[in-house]
């Protein structure tokens, strides 16, 4: 049975919340949820459920250790280019643990980034 994307969303949510890393919210997107953490995107919950969590260089290594897989997007062109989520399974999201501290770095890191960006 497919889980459902509010439930998963709302498992993020009240993990994020007890962790007490900042604000955490939701926003429909794309027929799923972005989650955020003061603003800045931690995770999506796609319209099929599956939940995929922000990341970069300094951390993809608390996924890969935890043997989640990186998401990949081809662009509707020939080479898959890894993309800056990682898909977690789930019987993975009762406990995220690490993943979450990890995840709101690497969604801060980009939010940061992108605000430096338009300033210019």
């Amino acid at each position: 049975k497919m889980s459902d994307k509010q439930s998963v969303a709302d498992t993020v949510v009240a993990q994020l919340s007890a962790a007490g890393v900042g604000d955490v919210t939701t926003k429909a997107m794309f027929g799923g949820f972005s989650v955020r953490v003061d603003d800045a995107e931690v995770a999506k919950v796609t319209k099929d459920a599956e939940l995929q969590m922000r990341s970069d260089a300094e951390v993809a290594s608390v996924f890969e250790g935890l043997g989640d897989k990186q998401l990949t997007n081809s662009f509707g062109g020939d080479t898959p280019r890894l993309m800056p989520y990682f898909v977690i399974e789930p019987a993975n999201q009762g406990s995220l643990g690490d993943r979450m501290a990890a995840s709101v770095a690497a969604g801060k890191r980009a939010a940061a980034a992108k605000a430096a960006k338009k300033k210019k």
